[in-house]
């Protein structure tokens, strides 16, 4: 399960205490403050939205100890400037159109 920031999670947990629970992060005290499983942080590169976003940039998360997985503005172009960083994975929205790529871009 995916929540945000008006989630609570305890209470999830305690209720639900086998499910898996994801936290959708914009910031880095977000995930130091927060007891999920994993969490997406976003957006790490612009991307096309209907309001103002400013992309968190390139972030070195090595350090926190955390399943983190990089969302936002990802492509196969900028895709491998995750790489040593700390995150786990990237999760996408849009970029599902490049998987072929990206899958290739994953396994060399």
């Amino acid at each position: 399960m995916q929540l945000g920031v008006d989630s609570d999670i305890d209470s999830i947990r305690h209720e639900y205490p086998n499910l898996k629970i994801g936290y959708s992060a914009h910031s880095i005290d977000e995930i130091r403050d927060k007891n999920a499983d994993y969490f997406t942080l976003s957006p790490i590169f612009h991307t096309e939205k209907d309001f103002l976003v400013k992309p968190l940039g390139l972030i070195d998360v090595s350090g926190i100890n955390k399943v983190i997985y990089g969302l936002g503005g990802i492509s196969s172009e900028n895709f491998n400037k995750l790489h040593g960083l700390g995150f786990s994975g990237v999760a996408g929205i849009s970029f599902y159109k490049e998987l072929a790529k990206l899958r290739s871009l994953c396994i060399s």
